[in-house]
């Protein structure tokens, strides 16, 4: 009698859960389903050996045994599948993407802890006068999160060759939004770049 597919869901960094989808052909017949150990259990990362049982109408059975291979998804693999059911870098879920309309990649959205799927999760950043310290700016942005870096760099021409990095600065956070005061500012321009990575 033939057997249901195996189809591997990864749901966690670390593991696997496994479900059994039988395809049109093989599902003809079959009654029941069982496995060992059961359908849904989360497997570690290696390798692991899976039974299959399968009962027809008539009382045959027939059972096989399915190598599952768990190999741990990235940090953006699994942000992927919380908000997309999918691990792939494609479609809704690739890093080129915008399917909340917001203007933000997919990318951003990972790296900057927003919610792809929801166009009021945005990233805000403004410059802000410093009351009493008319040489200062204020560089505000917001949501903050732990667990990233978040880097002002400036220049004071637009045709310069690089970006420095912000090294005379106050920090304030309240709540998710966070505050950095460029304390070097002077006469003239001043450009800012704020550079937010994942360790």
């Amino acid at each position: 009698m033939p057997l249901p597919d195996v189809t591997v869901h990864a749901t966690s960094p670390g593991g696997a859960a496994v479900s059994f989808v039988p395809t049109a052909s093989d599902a003809v017949g079959v009654t029941s389903l069982t496995s060992a150990p059961a359908s849904g259990s989360v497997f570690p990362t290696g390798t692991t050996t899976v039974t299959v049982t399968a009962r027809d109408a008539e009382n045959n059975v027939g059972s096989a045994a399915f190598t599952v291979t768990v190999t741990p998804l990235t940090s953006a693999e699994y942000w992927r599948y919380a908000y997309f059911g999918t691990a792939a870098n494609m479609g809704i879920a690739a890093d080129t993407a915008d399917p909340d309309g917001d203007g933000f990649d997919n990318l951003f959205e990972f790296v900057a802890g927003l919610d792809p799927t929801n166009p009021a999760s945005r990233f805000s950043i403004r410059l802000a006068a410093v009351p009493g310290a008319p040489m200062d700016t204020a560089i505000v942005f917001n949501p903050v999160f732990a667990g990233r870096a978040y880097v002002v760099k400036y220049k004071t021409n637009l045709t310069d060759a690089t970006w420095m990095t912000l090294t005379n600065f106050s920090t304030n956070d309240t709540g998710s939004k966070r505050t950095v005061t460029d304390l070097s500012a002077s006469p003239g321009s001043r450009f800012y770049q704020l550079k937010i990575t994942l360790p």
